[in-house]
Parts: C-alpha cells; sequence; structure tokens
C-alpha cells in the first residue's frame, strides 16, 4: 500500500508530499517453508478463514540436524449446509458454524523417525503418545477444562476431555469419528485435520492452543516437541504452554 508524509514526520530538507510504497506480506509467509503448502487452503471448499497462524514447533531437547515439525492452524466459520468432510474433500452439507484446521508437517530428511504403518480401519486408539503422535491441546482462557487430541501418522485417534490439568482424562464421546488426510513424501509426511468446535462445545469462543508433537526415532528414543517449554520437564499440559490464541 501507499501512504503520504506529513509535515511533522518527513525529513527537514525534504519538501512537498512524499510517497512511499510498503510490501504487504501474508501472514503465513513466516512460516518456516510452510508458506507455500498454506496456499491450497482455498481447496477446502465452503470455508470462510478468520486467521490462518503458522508455528515451528521446538523440541525440548537439541533435535537432530533437519528435523523439523511445523504447519498452520486455522479457525474458519462454514456457512449451513457448507460444512466440510474429510479434509481436502467436498462439503457433507450438514449444519455447523465454528471449525478449527489443523495442519502439520513433519520434516525428517535423514528418514530418522519411526512412522506407523497406514492403518486398515483407522480407529479411535489410546496410548498413541507412546509413539509418533502429533497433538493439540484446546481450552478457553481461565477455564480449567481442556481438550487433548491425539493424530497418529497410521490414521488412529483420539479426543479427550479433561476437568482440569492432567485430571478426569475422558474420551470425549461428541465426537466419534476424526478422518484425517495424511500425505507421505519422501522427506517426511503432511497431516491434516478438522474438528467441529460445536461438537466440544466451543463454538465462538475464544481458545488457547497448545500445539505439540512426540516423534518416536528408529533407535526408539522420544523427542517432544511443542511451541513452548515453559518446564524444566517436557509437559504437553502445562496451560502457560497453549501458546496460540484463536
Amino acid at each position: 500500500f501507499f501512504f503520504q508524509a506529513e509535515d511533522g514526520i518527513r525529513d527537514y530538507k525534504v519538501t512537498g508530499v512524499q510517497t512511499c510504497a510498503l510490501p504487504i506480506c501474508r501472514p503465513e509467509s513466516i512460516s518456516h517453508g510452510f508458506g507455500k503448502l498454506e496456499s491450497s487452503l482455498e481447496n477446502f471448499h465452503g470455508w470462510r478463514g478468520l486467521m490462518v497462524s503458522p508455528f515451528a514447533l521446538r523440541c525440548f531437547t537439541a533435535p537432530p540436524v533437519g528435523l523439523a515439525v511445523e504447519g498452520s492452524v486455522q479457525r474458519s466459520g462454514v456457512g449451513r449446509g457448507n460444512q466440510p468432510g474429510a479434509p481436502g474433500g467436498e462439503p457433507s452439507g450438514d449444519a455447523s458454524d465454528d471449525w478449527l484446521r489443523l495442519r502439520y508437517r513433519l520434516i525428517d530428511p535423514q528418514g530418522l523417525v519411526r512412522i506407523p504403518s497406514p492403518s486398515a480401519t483407522p480407529q479411535r486408539c489410546d496410548g498413541l503418545w507412546e509413539h509418533t503422535c502429533l497433538e493439540a491441546f484446546l481450552a478457553e482462557p481461565g477455564a480449567e477444562r481442556y481438550w487433548e487430541v491425539n493424530l497418529a501418522p497410521s490414521g488412529d485417534w483420539n479426543v479427550y476431555r479433561l476437568s482440569a490439568y492432567r485430571q478426569g482424562l475422558t474420551p470425549e464421546a461428541a465426537i466419534s469419528a476424526l478422518p484425517m488426510q495424511v500425505s507421505r513424501r519422501a522427506d517426511g509426511l503432511d497431516l491434516e485435520v478438522a474438528l467441529d468446535l460445536e461438537a466440544l462445545p466451543l463454538v465462538g469462543r475464544p481458545l488457547q492452543l497448545g500445539i505439540t508433537a512426540v516423534l518416536e526415532l528408529q533407535g526408539g528414543d522420544i523427542l517432544y516437541w511443542a511451541l513452548l517449554h515453559p518446564a524444566e520437564q517436557a509437559d504437553f499440559h502445562l496451560r502457560s504452554g497453549f501458546g496460540l490464541r484463536v
């Protein structure tokens, strides 16, 4: 865009009105290499994006060279009759007004991470965090309750409701299926999923998000990744680690 400098802010040696041009950058362009992937957001039919927040996770310990986890969060409204189905698919026609779309990209050029094989029948499973698992934690600011989302590259999943910090872990009965799209690449994988906030229910409410990942290496070691690591030990449940607001 262009702006014109007024008398009080331009250089004293310059006369006349000065016109300057400043570049405008899309928010996703600040992501570490994820901006190009964001250009495909429009392919998710029916979405009216409220905001796109790119992220890059940090490993609790020093990670192997080249290993990274990044992605984006999009909170979007969809009109009635325009609900997205599976990620990347056509609208299903159901009514809903508030969705959260999570996209993860694992960058692993050396093939260090142990990736589970695709499940023939993806299903709800416990203990997914014991192996490679992409995760999210959702909460309302000021509320004790929160939700934990587990997404395995195999297609298996779970969503838990907790009443307070690490208390009352219970599978969220309001969500009975969580289709995701997993695309494997030579140097890693992409995973995306859409959460219906009406089912939780969190429609129209501000959210604090913790975006995390557990990566199991081929040798069995576990690496913990998150937006923030606010404690001396890796702890994804700490509310101070929910570093993204949407």
